[in-house]
Formats: C-alpha cells, sequence, structure tokens
C-alpha cells in the first residue's frame, strides 16, 4: 500500500486510487489533505 508519509503526492489523485484499488466506501480528506480512512488501520 502506499505510504500517505510523501510529501510530495497529490491527494486527488491518491483518493482516486485509494477508492479504485481498494473500494472503500468512507474516506474522509482533512483541511491538511491528510486521508482519514474509517474503514483500515493503518
Amino acid at each position: 500500500m502506499a505510504s500517505t508519509n510523501e510529501e510530495n503526492y497529490n491527494p486527488e489523485e491518491y483518493l482516486l486510487n485509494t477508492l479504485n484499488n481498494l473500494d472503500i466506501g468512507f474516506v474522509k480528506v482533512s483541511n491538511d489533505g491528510i486521508i482519514l480512512n474509517h474503514n483500515l488501520t493503518f
């Protein structure tokens, strides 16, 4: 799984890829661009 610790990634692209790859139903993106996933434990 891709690391969310990367400084230079595209949050929208990451979100879309995460949704497509893992079929996640509930994902939030905070104002800081941090993915908050309530279906997976990091």
